[in-house]
């Protein structure tokens, strides 16, 4: 299991990803409070899967390719798998710097 950050066209999610099936099990929405637990450095897939803000994928949207470019993908144990740099700081800036909030805090 992995969950990824995702942007397309603007919208962003967080995607939980069956690795062994290769499909998208649940989206949420991009939100503050989501991206920072994601982003904390202890993060682990158990602390992710209670999220209440979990929904269910339609068949059709199962490829995590159709939910844009990757930001930031990370493994159960809370490794960092992928990352494209430019798009993670970009979206930090977004989401945090430019509200004046720290990611870590």
């Amino acid at each position: 299991m992995s969950v990824e950050w995702r942007l397309d066209d603007g919208q962003e999610a967080l995607l939980l990803v069956d690795d062994i099936q290769a499909c998208v099990l649940a989206y949420a929405r991009a939100e503050e409070g989501l991206l920072k637990s994601f982003l904390a450095a202890t993060a682990r897939a158990d602390a992710w899967r209670a999220w209440t803000a979990w929904q269910p994928v339609a068949e059709e949207r199962r490829d995590a390719k159709a939910w844009g470019e990757l930001v930031l993908s990370r493994a159960d144990g809370g490794e960092v798998l992928t990352i494209s740099p430019e798009l993670y700081w970009d979206g930090v800036y977004r989401w945090f710097r430019s509200r004046g909030v720290d990611a870590g805090s």
